[in-house]
């Protein structure tokens, strides 16, 4: 590969489909808020990609194959596709050794000196709403 030159690789991309048309067998996979990817597909694959178009809300489309890349090395088009697997929004991966929500937050806690917890006020919790947006006049 040429400095400067757009180039090809292979491609392991999720995004969500928002568009396609089934005559010319194409769509556009977002893969993120500002990142497109062109992608045709075969009449066998037409089913999961208008099942990811029709449930883009809750379903991702993972598209594995080639790809034509621009010299930044952005990728431009996936050129063939070896597979396209949907993923549903329960079997989103995240990282199982994440640390529970509650031991970041008695984390965190044990990081504000004592003087500054003696200073709230005894009523916050019962006057939360109070104390965040002030009292209302009347």
């Amino acid at each position: 590969m040429m400095a400067g030159q757009p180039y090809e690789d292979q491609v392991d991309v999720t995004g969500q489909v928002l568009e396609a048309d089934v005559r010319q067998r194409k769509f556009q996979l977002w893969i993120d808020d500002r990142t497109t990817a062109h992608v045709s597909f075969t009449e066998d694959q037409e089913s999961v990609v208008t099942t990811a178009l029709k449930e883009h809300r809750f379903v991702r489309l993972r598209a594995r194959g080639q790809g034509k890349f621009s010299s930044q090395g952005r990728l431009q088009r996936i050129i063939s596709v070896q597979s396209f697997d949907l993923i549903r929004g329960d079997e989103l991966s995240f990282a199982a050794s994440a640390p529970a929500i509650e031991d970041v937050l008695k984390s965190l806690a044990k990081e504000v000196p004592d003087e500054e917890w003696a200073a709230l006020p005894e009523d916050l919790t019962d006057n939360l709403d109070h104390y965040l947006y002030g009292g209302q006049e009347e």
